[in-house]
């Protein structure tokens, strides 16, 4: 029953994370961060939800045109900073296990991916 609820509301916010791109980075944060599929038990477990929700977020940011440049959003400023500081945190880590963590990070910020 989780899946086919999760499958539900994934499929629709698609059409709405291809429209409003911004509700799109908001929906694949979640994905990232939370990871709902792996609560369930069935088909959903291992589908690709965020590559879904990526590719209907890329989708719509480069088909719709924007207003404001995507580079000067406040987004994406806000989550450069957020990169910036922690490779610098990471550089300055006691710890040479830290670099694991940092590249954990990189891959849920979607700078970096799993290959």
């Amino acid at each position: 029953m989780r899946d086919v609820i999760l499958f539900a509301i994934i499929l629709a916010s698609l059409p709405l994370s291809f429209l409003k791109p911004h509700v799109g980075i908001y929906f694949w944060y979640w994905i990232t961060f939370m990871n709902p599929h792996r609560f369930t038990y069935g088909f959903m477990y291992s589908f690709p939800v965020a590559l879904l929700s990526g590719t209907a977020t890329l989708a719509g940011a480069l088909l719709l045109r924007r207003k404001a440049p995507l580079l000067r959003a406040p987004e994406m400023v806000i989550l450069l900073t957020m990169t910036v500081l922690f490779t610098f945190n990471t550089m300055v880590a006691l710890f040479p296990t830290a670099w694991v963590e940092w590249e954990k990070v990189i891959k849920a910020v979607g700078l970096k991916s799993d290959t």
